[in-house]
């Protein structure tokens, strides 16, 4: 074999062999759904879900359409029921939003809201209700109160004591959501116990089935970042959200 060619065949194959090494896997992907009991003070509140249902064409543009929910005990819902949905439909490659569908129901508030995002142009279209859309300026690759979790779980640059800012749109603004990594805890739950990074997001904003506040996320301590547990504070004592059920996330070494 000619010499010059068994070199470039050679340093073809080391390169190819270190790029596969260091590739890391999408954290995410079509099927994953996550279940979370939600409990007050002890009790039995509700339940709450994470899915990513599929993936579909946006505008000529893979996305994966991602939908939370929370829905109140039968007992709860006797006297203050909620049944709250939010959608985003987030670009597959580098996970930024392109639409966010809001429903919410809690109590006698009803709200309805839609916001659609021109990437290029870095615009935002808000629709609340039946009120008249608004167009808001947005910064390059803006994220909603959904997808910022989603985008969260692609960064690999993550340390105890570090802050992290992600630009994103909710209530007719755009805030620098600061997420605090607190540090590495083990917590166990109905699928098993888990080594986790502790958050607390500084929310100015209503987020994925919790409030503006105080919140406590738990995370896996490996790249997919599964959400394990939530913690948000309330006027008397927390909601915690613990996780319950698992689909289309394996297990692996390091998240146990």
């Amino acid at each position: 074999m000619n010499k010059k060619l068994l070199f470039f065949i050679l340093c073809y194959i080391f390169i190819a062999e270190n790029s596969f090494a260091e590739a890391k896997p999408f954290p995410f992907t079509v099927g994953e759904k996550f279940t979370f009991d939600i409990t007050w003070m002890g009790f039995f509140a509700g339940t709450a879900t994470l899915e990513v249902n599929q993936k579909v064409k946006y505008k000529d543009k893979d996305v994966y359409h991602i939908v939370s929910t929370a829905k109140s005990s039968r007992f709860v819902s006797t006297f203050y029921p909620v049944d709250d949905k939010s959608e985003t439909f987030i670009d597959a490659k580098e996970v930024f939003s392109y639409l966010h569908k809001v429903r919410v129901r809690e109590g006698g508030y009803k709200n309805d809201k839609e916001t659609e995002f021109d990437q290029i142009n870095h615009k935002a279209y808000y629709r609340r209700d039946s009120s008249k859309e608004e167009v808001f300026d947005i910064p390059p690759k803006v994220q909603d109160a959904l997808s910022c979790f989603y985008y969260f779980r692609t960064l690999d640059n993550i340390e105890i004591g570090k802050p992290i800012f992600i630009d994103t749109f909710e209530s007719e603004k755009t805030w620098q959501l600061e997420v605090l990594i607190l540090g590495k805890e083990k917590i166990k739950t109905p699928v098993g116990e888990f080594n986790t990074i502790k958050l607390k997001p500084l929310l100015k904003f209503k987020g994925v089935f919790i409030h503006k506040g105080d919140v406590y996320i738990w995370v896996t301590d490996d790249y997919r970042r599964l959400p394990v547990q939530i913690k948000s504070k309330v006027i008397i004592g927390y909601f915690t959200a613990t996780l319950i059920s698992m689909e289309g996330a394996t297990l692996i070494q390091g998240g146990l």
